[in-house]
């Protein structure tokens, strides 16, 4: 398509017209989107006298090369990631265009002055436009008139922002560190933040300070999103206190969230100490990063299973448990293979059967000498996405080892995840059918070592 802009003698009225008219012209048709707007606001040749046009067209070209040059790095699933890890747009460029116009308005007022509210489709491109025809801007952009024409100064200016912006967050991605603790921070705090403006402050904070003091602000930050909120209450009081990590426990819902982000830490933070220099936490699979597994099962839950899989399991447990010689367990198994022939039989007798299945589960818990309280603690959980954590299902740690490596071939599985369920904290791996009390501690152990990292 072809942008028609409207020349004129007029600096004030020098593309006001270009949406209206473009938009009669392409009615019916694919739209403009703000980011090619701005490019033509920049680009733009024939307005301009002729004995300037050569030199107007050698600076378009060039910015043309860089512009198309941010786009594409923009558009690496790690880069945008970094930044938008919530929020996702074919339109990657039109971040640093929102952060260049919100600079300008700031000072110029132009969507108070001309009455052009933010929430306008047109906001980003009118900003852009006001400032282009300002000759007021001159002023705030600094520019030397003697040297261009003040047109050519006001575009100059802010396609030199534009730069400024990439560049810092282009600085950003290449530094493994920084793009750790800012992706970390930024997926942190984009839910309940407007995620320019946490942009917008990290750039701030980058600009004033030294590497080494950006460095501790950053882990400062990212200790005020991670530390525990959930609270106790103290017996005999009305009072409460912020719980321990020791404390924290799947089926508290206040907990639920805390246990989320202090395990999507030590993963973002394996991740850094990885000896692999090329290895990256990828920011942009962490929404979906939103389900806790249980390592050694919980019981289960007979609403929630579909009989065929009920009858996978039994078989599978009766197996293991062949070996105890308990009149408890006997019978419980024995009931369950007369009341399990068949779907009907099980619904019929599905009381019983909730009682056998768990005497079995009881089993299994004291074969990993897990109590039912530290089954739902911070030592039995891991992080995962929701088809993992649905596939894992209640099996024990060594098939849902099996199940992980085929599913990390299309999901992505945190490495304080895959190192959990492959025992690698533990110094003794000892049975592999079990998450015991040693390899839960030393889990936990490497959990708290992280957490304290940034909570000081």
């Amino acid at each position: 398509f072809t942008v028609l802009l409207i020349p004129s003698t007029e600096p004030k009225s020098f593309f006001i017209n270009s949406i209206t008219i473009f938009n009669n012209l392409n009615y019916g048709k694919i739209g403009l989107n703000a980011c090619e707007l701005i490019k033509a606001l920049l680009f733009q040749c024939d307005t301009y006298d002729i004995a300037k046009h050569e030199i107007v067209k050698k600076d378009a070209l060039s910015r043309s090369t860089k512009w198309s040059l941010m786009e594409d790095e923009l558009q690496d699933k790690n880069f945008w990631g970094m930044l938008s890890p919530n929020e996702e747009s074919e339109l990657h460029l039109e971040l640093i265009l929102k952060f260049v116009a919100e600079d300008i308005d700031a000072i110029m007022k132009y969507s108070e002055n001309k009455k052009i509210p933010q929430k306008d489709s047109d906001w980003l491109f009118n900003i852009f436009n006001y400032a282009i025809c300002d000759n007021d801007f001159l002023d705030y952009a600094h520019t030397q008139q003697n040297k261009k024409t003040e047109l050519l100064s006001r575009i100059e200016y802010i396609w030199n922002e534009i730069l400024k912006v990439y560049a810092v967050l282009s600085n950003w991605f290449n530094n493994r560190d920084l793009y750790h603790k800012i992706g970390l921070l930024i997926c942190l705090r984009s839910k309940k933040e407007k995620q320019l403006n946490v942009i917008r402050e990290l750039y701030s904070q980058y600009k004033k300070s030294t590497k080494t003091t950006f460095d501790e602000y950053l882990s400062k930050q990212i200790g005020e999103y991670v530390k525990i909120t959930s609270k106790k209450e103290i017996p005999g009081t009305k009072s409460k206190i912020i719980k321990t990590l020791e404390e924290l426990r799947y089926i508290e819902p206040d907990d639920y969230n805390d246990i989320r982000r202090i395990l999507l830490l030590h993963n973002v933070q394996l991740t850094i100490e990885n000896s692999s220099e090329k290895s990256r936490f990828p920011f942009y699979e962490a929404p979906k990063l939103n389900s806790l597994e249980h390592i050694h099962p919980q019981h289960l839950d007979l609403d929630e299973i579909k009989f065929d899989d009920l009858k996978k399991w039994f078989d599978t447990r009766k197996a293991i448990l062949k070996g105890i010689k308990k009149t408890d367990l006997k019978n419980a198994i024995n009931e369950l293979e007369n009341n399990l022939t068949d779907e009907n039989t099980y619904i019929s007798n599905k009381a019983q059967c909730i009682t056998d299945l768990d005497i079995m589960d009881k089993y299994f818990d004291e074969l990993a000498h897990i109590d039912p309280d530290t089954l739902h603690s911070l030592k039995n959980m891991a992080l995962v996405d929701t088809p993992t954590n649905s596939a894992l299902s209640n099996n024990l740690i060594d098939k849902k080892r099996q199940i992980l490596k085929e599913l990390q071939k299309e999901h992505y599985i945190p490495i304080g995840t895959w190192n959990a369920f492959n025992k690698f904290y533990s110094n003794d791996v000892g049975d592999l059918k079990y998450w015991r009390e040693l390899d839960r501690d030393a889990y936990f152990a490497d959990i708290k070592r992280v957490y304290e990292l940034y909570i000081k």
